[in-house]
């Protein structure tokens, strides 16, 4: 047929049909052969007749078959020589019968032999495996030569020259058609060694060489492109072994997965399998060629090499299909894109291609660059004169946050507004951002403002009713229950199947516990008409009946609101928040509205109701939106994702819980919302200490949870840095004595010793330095006991130094040895003595104790002398002494488990004072003659704790 067109013999296939062939072919047959021109490009419709490309009159010239002869074709549009020789080496393989032989008698020795140039992934490279291991890797064979390597090859001798013969004369042939043609050599071979060792000792694919396998394969592929295949991927299914049991059901499941494997679909329908003694089909690639289909008990592939469907698309040309999917909007490209699936003989050699909307679509593409691009903002690529955009979505924006305040959809501007505004406007060929781009920035220059949608020239809209959007606030002022003002963010949903529906009020955690409910029964101004009628209507028929007309008497109640209630709950100022009529105490207690209600309908209609009517279930009833819905939120690190609304810019946040009411949402998060005050209260206390203002700082910390003791340390503190004298000044008026006896102190230093007898003293002086109202307080008393400062450190260190002596004589009486009876005295003493002197004791003594300790190391140390003298009166004082240290021990560990609060403070203070009681009462039982400043006993002790 190919040459009947070359020599004008034929011009359709009606002519080839027509033609006196002595056998002439069915007409199938010619319209196959057509096929198959047309798929090799060697012919091309003009005019309804055929005619030849290029490509056909060379195929024309070339004596063999065609797909091989496309394949040189092809090849010689290398810009590798070298490619268009290996082609032609594999061409001439394929064109005669192959040279490996199998005898019977060494079938597997010949496999083994072949197998070790056998490339997994291609026939057609172990054809070029083969060539170079006789021909070229130990140079080329003489005759002689040829037939010893073929025997040992398990190789044709005759066919391998014939193979030899024809790679030569394709080569000449190429010569004419001034096709330049290198030398088949690959990139590169098998280690020199290995290609020297005895055969037996070589492995499998041991002589695989490296080839331009991608240059090779498309020029091939080009003659075979309906010859490809797709791997089919099917697991067996257990139902198709019901009738096999143990064994047998596994070798069978075992052959079907490897026959599952081992399918392919091909073109126009077709399904066939990797020949057998194919390398490839040990490997099922995904993708395959063959060069030819045959069908015995199967459909079966021969010679075939595994490919990329991707090169198929450029030698199809007009062969392929395309179709298209999922056109969308994509922010990151500026354009309408879709997912493209192109086609060759049914096969999908491309998949998921992203392509440009606009090629295809344009009007469709235009559409979803206003509509999502546009109208909706998702356009992030910058363009001059961009920023109507963003002007054009705040209006939407804006737009719709007034629309779900108003409840009134209907009467504001939509996205379809904006959407008709662009379509208007923008001409049909803009498909994209970068159109936009051209086509504005020459408008831009003639009327800047052509793109600034203004939603007053909405038609629809020029007979709304406008409505008040300061009805509608952004933000609800009050008061806490301390008086302090807090400000809490509004926000509106209106959507009757949201559950937050209506009107949502933002409380941040560290403000929950400081809200009364009743204020937000009110709900806001503009929703306030509504609320009446809905609570009229609520009202069982007994009492509803009071109310008819029900919207005359809303509007008369909400008149005498309005008369005795001119500045509603929530409004106000952030810092000036409006209070109730007449509340002059700077507390916002605010009525709930079914009480105001009630007096309302009293004065108005005389109706008998009490204000516990409208609440519970009857409040419950109310339509949702018009009970406030109340979100607990907790601020996040500012690092977070920032979250924006229109007119509120905020950090991140994160909702803790969501509810209409408000005291549960109380109840559940107490623990929470104290804490999160208390954390509040000391970034206070910090931002006030690093100002100087120390008094406000403690002051903070105790409000939030710092004991009273830890507050009156952070002043005396304070007043310690105001007086502080360097320790050498300190310790030059100590005597040698004195010194001596400091030394033995329980501190590291001299300098921590010095550092605590300066607190004591400052605590001796400042007693009740927690009373000071104010940092300037503060200043004054330290002026005032500067001059005995130094004076009152030296008195402390005589103290201590008094002490210190006590506590080398009681040491030294309970280390020393003694009887057995004693024991148990000597180990009392020393847990004593460890608990009045100790690392820090001076400092962290109460400073009205701190004189009396070596009273009452002195009463250990007559205990020591009357025990050995009477050691069982000791036992029945110690008794006693041990029943009242049980009872001071317990209130500790009761104080102690106390969280932080006014009653952590009272039973600390309680169990403090009960401890310096027990030390009088230890010199009480023991040391009689020492005295004690008050009357003492286990019976005031018990007093004193209750």
């Amino acid at each position: 047929m190919l040459h009947m067109l070359s020599v004008g013999v034929a011009r359709t296939a009606q002519d080839v049909t027509e033609f006196g062939f002595i056998d002439p072919p069915d007409m199938k047959a010619v319209s196959d052969g057509f096929n198959e021109l047309t798929e090799l490009k060697a012919i091309a419709r003009k005019h309804g007749e055929v005619v030849l490309t290029h490509t056909g009159r060379q195929l024309a010239r070339i004596p063999i078959d065609v797909r091989l002869g496309r394949m040189i074709i092809e090849a010689a549009k290398s810009t590798t020589p070298n490619t268009l020789a290996a082609v032609l080496v594999v061409v001439a393989f394929l064109s005669l019968q192959d040279p490996r032989e199998r005898p019977d008698e060494n079938r597997e020795e010949a496999d083994r032999i072949h197998n070790r140039y056998a490339d997994a992934s291609s026939d057609f490279v172990t054809a070029l495996n083969l060539w170079d291991r006789v021909f070229q890797a130990d140079g080329d064979p003489s005759n002689s030569a040829l037939r010893r390597i073929c025997k040992a090859e398990y190789l044709s001798f005759l066919r391998m020259r014939q193979w030899k013969d024809l790679v030569t004369q394709l080569r000449e042939m190429c010569k004419e058609f001034r096709f330049k043609v290198g030398e088949p050599i690959p990139a590169s071979r098998p280690d020199l060694g290995i290609r020297q060792l005895p055969m037996n000792q070589q492995a499998a694919h041991a002589l695989c060489c490296s080839w331009d396998a991608q240059g090779i394969h498309t020029s091939m592929l080009s003659g075979l492109l309906s010859m490809m295949g797709m791997q089919i991927v099917r697991e067996p299914k257990a139902s198709d072994f019901a009738g096999l049991k143990g064994a047998a059901r596994a070798r069978a499941m075992k052959r079907a997965q490897k026959m599952a494997k081992n399918d392919y679909q091909g073109a126009r329908g077709t399904r066939f399998a990797l020949f057998p003694a194919s390398a490839v089909a040990k490997s099922t690639p995904p993708w395959v060629m063959s060069t030819e289909l045959v069908e015995t008990s199967r459909l079966w592939a021969r010679y075939s090499a595994e490919i990329d469907p991707a090169w198929a698309e450029p030698l199809a040309g007009s062969l392929t299909r395309t179709t298209y999917a999922d056109p969308h909007w994509s922010g990151s490209r500026g354009s309408a894109v879709a997912s493209a699936k192109v086609l060759l003989y049914g096969l999908p050699i491309v998949q998921d291609r992203t392509v440009q909307w606009g090629r295809i679509n344009p009007l469709e593409a235009r559409d979803f660059l206003i509509r999502q691009g546009l109208v909706e903002g998702d356009i992030q690529q910058r363009f001059p004169y961009d920023d109507f955009v963003t002007k054009n979505r705040d209006i939407l924006e804006e737009a719709a946050d007034d629309a779900s305040r108003t409840r009134q959809m209907a009467q504001t501007v939509s996205d379809e507004d904006l959407f008709d505004f662009y379509n208007a406007i923008i001409p049909n060929t803009v498909t994209n951002v970068a159109d936009l781009a051209k086509w504005w920035k020459t408008k831009h220059d003639e009327r800047p403002d052509l793109l600034d949608f203004d939603p007053e020239k909405v038609e629809r809209l020029a007979d709304a009713d406008s409505v008040s959007l300061s009805d509608y606030p952004d933000h609800w002022h009050t008061l806490g229950t301390d008086g302090s003002p807090i400000d809490l963010r509004l926000s509106y949903v209106y959507d009757p199947h949201d559950p937050n529906d209506g009107v949502t009020v933002h409380i941040p955690l560290k403000a929950l516990s400081r809200l009364t409910p009743e204020q937000f029964s009110w709900n806001v101004p503009g929703l306030l008409d509504e609320l009446i009628v809905g609570m009229i209507k609520s009202l069982p028929k007994t009492l509803r009946v009071q109310f008819v007309p029900a919207p005359d008497t809303a509007r008369k109640i909400r008149a005498w609101i309005d008369e005795r209630y001119p500045d509603l709950p929530g409004s106000g100022s952030q810092q000036r928040p409006n209070l109730p009529p007449g509340d002059a105490d700077g507390v916002a207690v605010w009525p709930d509205l079914p009480h105001v209600f009630t007096q309302a309908a009293i004065d108005i209609v005389g109706a008998q109701i009490h204000p516990e009517v409208l609440t519970g279930e009857l409040w419950n009833k109310l339509t949702p939106y018009l009970r406030m819905t109340f979100a607990v939120e907790q601020q996040l690190p500012a690092n977070r994702k920032q979250q924006h609304g229109r007119r509120h810019a905020r950090g991140p946040v994160k909702v803790l819980g969501t509810g209409k009411s408000l005291v549960e949402l109380q109840r559940t998060f107490a623990e929470q919302a104290e804490a999160s005050a208390r954390q509040m209260v000391k970034r206070q206390a910090e931002t006030a200490g690093n100002q100087g203002k120390l008094v406000q700082k403690a002051n903070l910390l105790h409000k939030a949870g710092a004991t009273t003791e830890a507050r009156a340390t952070m002043l005396w503190q304070g007043a310690l840095d105001a007086l502080r004298l360097p320790g050498e000044r300190i310790s030059s008026r100590w005597l040698g004595t004195e010194a001596l006896m400091l030394a033995s102190a329980p501190y590291k230093s001299t300098k921590e010793l010095t550092e605590d007898l300066q607190l004591a003293a400052v605590k001796r002086l400042l007693p009740k330095v927690d009373e000071l109202p104010d940092d300037e307080a503060l200043a004054n008393a330290v002026l005032d006991v500067r001059e005995v400062y130094e004076d009152t450190v030296y008195a402390v260190a005589h103290d201590v130094i008094a002490i210190l002596k006590r506590y080398a004589e009681v040491d030294k009486a309970v280390s020393g040895k003694a009887d057995l009876p004693l024991l148990s005295v000597l180990q009392s003493i020393r847990e004593h003595i460890a608990t009045l002197v100790f690392p820090g004791f001076i400092g962290k003594t109460p400073p009205e104790a701190l004189p009396s300790i070596e009273r009452y190391l002195h009463a250990d140390l007559l205990r020591l002398a009357k025990a050995k003298n009477d050691k069982n009166r000791d036992v029945r004082w110690a008794w006693e002494a041990d029943e009242a240290k049980q009872l001071v021990d317990k209130t500790m560990a009761k104080a102690q488990r106390e969280p932080a609060g006014p009653r952590h403070e009272t039973l600390m203070k309680q169990a403090e004072t009960v401890r310096w009681m027990l030390e009088e009462f230890y010199v009480s039982l023991w040391a009689q003659e020492l005295g004690t400043p008050k009357p003492i006993s286990l019976q005031r002790i018990k007093k004193a704790l209750n």
